[in-house]
């Protein structure tokens, strides 16, 4: 790392055997498909700050530098661009509530609950109910967990939302929970690649009007540094081929060019002599 302050001196930081390391964070799971696990419990304290005493870390491991060369990323990276608030929160059997976002999205859920110390409070997701209206509908995740876990430190309020991780979901089930919280409780913020909305479409039709606030929707949800499929199972890959040919479309809607030039750049780096991938 290069600094040059304001004065004009100049400070280099590098990566060597001083450097310190912990993996006894509070974040303990994290994967896209499964969830994300916080243990409030195991905070750090301020320790991005000077002074911070960080004797039970470990010495950072020298490790081979990278083979490669370096360059930037042709598109901009996955932000929170929308945030919506959910349209009901509706008690179930067995001290869980339902949280009902009025849309499909794909994002993340920030919580503003009261726990009580040593006691996980569990957030599941899923697209759609099953028909009792009561539960989630969990049989087209496959193998996904789906399930974000918070541990609270004390009891008490606490504000939180996963960092590593991402679910397609219209609907939470919140457990356990001694209370019953509000819509006020919840923000569904709205993660996809930084790209400006460009079109807008309206007609006379509340039908075809539906159609493309259904396809504004499935379409932002799906960039994620490169093109994928469904955002709430254990399939979410990225896609090549046939899923850029909608780009030309989705541009109607999106500003995407850097990231369908990227596209074209990793198509093109991925053909062998014959053309094909």
């Amino acid at each position: 790392l290069q600094i040059e302050y304001d004065n004009g001196e100049k400070m280099t930081v590098i990566t060597d055997g001083t450097w310190q390391a912990t993996n006894k964070g509070p974040i303990v799971e994290n994967n896209e498909f499964d969830g994300e696990k916080y243990d409030a419990r195991l905070e750090l304290g301020e320790w991005t700050k000077k002074g911070y005493d960080a004797s039970a870390w470990q010495q950072a491991e020298l490790m081979e530098a990278p083979k490669g060369k370096l360059v930037a990323q042709l598109s901009p990276s996955l932000k929170e661009m929308e945030e919506i608030r959910p349209v009901s929160v509706k008690a179930v059997e067995g001290g869980k509530y339902i949280v009902d976002m009025g849309q499909n999205m794909v994002g993340l859920l920030q919580v503003r609950l009261k726990g009580k110390k040593d006691q996980p409070i569990t957030m599941k997701f899923a697209e759609v109910l099953k028909p009792n209206g009561n539960e989630l509908y969990m049989d087209n995740l496959r193998g996904a967990l789906v399930t974000d876990i918070y541990t609270p430190a004390a009891d008490g309020a606490f504000s939180w939302e996963p960092l590593f991780v991402y679910h397609g979901f219209r609907f939470a089930e919140i457990s356990v929970l001694d209370y019953e919280p509000t819509v006020a409780d919840f923000t569904g913020k709205v993660v996809y690649d930084e790209m400006a909305t460009i079109g807008t479409f309206e007609t006379s039709n509340e039908i075809i009007n539906k159609l493309h606030a259904n396809s504004y929707w499935g379409i932002s949800g799906k960039y994620r540094g490169m093109p994928t499929d469904s955002k709430q199972r254990d399939g979410s890959l990225e896609r090549l081929g046939d899923r850029t040919t909608g780009a030309d479309n989705e541009s109607f809607i999106f500003d995407n060019a850097l990231m369908y030039k990227k596209w074209l750049v990793v198509i093109e780096e991925s053909m062998n002599e014959n053309g094909s991938i």
